[in-house]
């Protein structure tokens, strides 16, 4: 075999918690894509890739599906048929969860392949969601698709978020992010707002180019609690994250319930921004907004009244 190419996708899933690299071995252009057993072994068992029970489980699994893989580095490498024939017979050894967000992975990852974009690395594990996101980019943008602008406009826009912390926290979280998809897509670095001189450049790309990045957002935003830890761990907002649970404070102590709270201190309702997604309206900034009211003690001496 040919000196081939690594590549490193990141598998994970929630609950139970599963944090996974898999490796994929290619020739540079993306050709002869192939899949490494111990990684989808070690997910499948919980294990590590060289597990004992990992290397008997692809042993077992290889000779019900009649495989024959390839050996590269002293690792078994498959192609894309093979492994969806390893993945089918190994349905009773892992947990159901597990192997249902394995198989939505790979689904993913597959996409790219058929693509021949798999390796260009993790950033294609998406290819298949950026063109299910591209209309909607479209309807929120229409003109200004192609039209440069930062992360901090973008997220602002597509989200409906206006409080300066949250969109501070998508910036921070998302903008390596934003700028490595810029830079694959583009072949160079992305340009730049404002100068040198004044130290406020800040990266600017294109909605087009930051569909890539729409459902990490979309993600974070989808986990009020941990946002809001984020928010609270992020040292560019202490100020304002400080100022905000004073207001807070304020409020709790004369017995404003969360809904009045959020009205009275950032402007917001339960039905102002909302976002149609997926056939689903949601307010992302208002269910954030209510997870930080609900963390907010008061503290001893405050007292609380009602109206």
């Amino acid at each position: 075999m040919s000196t081939l190419n690594q590549v490193d996708y990141l598998f994970s899933n929630r609950r139970p918690f599963c944090k996974k690299v898999v490796r994929l071995f290619c020739e540079q252009g993306g050709e002869n894509p192939q899949i490494v057993l111990e990684d989808i072994a070690a997910i499948l068992k919980g294990t590590d890739s060289e597990n004992e029970e990992a290397i008997a489980l692809i042993e077992e699994k290889l000779r019900e599906a009649q495989i024959t893989p390839a050996v590269y580095e002293s690792l078994r490498l498959v192609d894309p048929n093979e492994f969806e024939e390893f993945y089918l017979q190994s349905d009773e050894v892992a947990d159901p969860a597990i192997y249902g967000t394995l198989g939505k992975w790979w689904n993913k990852l597959r996409y790219a392949i058929e693509k021949n974009v798999a390796h260009l690395g993790e950033s294609v594990i998406e290819l298949s969601t950026w063109e299910e996101l591209q209309p909607k980019a479209r309807s929120v943008f229409g003109s200004e698709y192609n039209k440069e602008i930062t992360i901090r406009e973008w997220a602002a826009k597509l989200f409906k978020l206006d409080v300066p912390w949250i969109l501070t926290v998508i910036t921070t979280d998302s903008g390596n992010a934003a700028s490595y998809t810029t830079t694959i897509n583009m072949d160079r670095e992305p340009e730049k707002k404002g100068t040198k001189e004044y130290n406020n450049q800040i990266n600017i790309h294109t909605p087009q180019n930051l569909i890539p990045v729409t459902t990490r957002v979309k993600g974070l935003l989808e986990r009020p609690k941990a946002f809001v830890e984020k928010a609270r761990d992020n040292k560019k907002i202490q100020s304002a994250i400080q100022n905000d649970e004073e207001l807070v404070r304020h409020q709790k102590s004369l017995g404003r319930s969360t809904e009045q709270i959020i009205q009275d201190v950032w402007g917001m309702t339960p039905q102002s921004h909302l976002v149609d997604w997926d056939e689903e309206v949601t307010n992302y900034q208002y269910e954030i907004l209510s997870t930080f009211v609900n963390s907010v003690r008061l503290k001893n001496g405050d007292v609380r009244t009602s109206n």
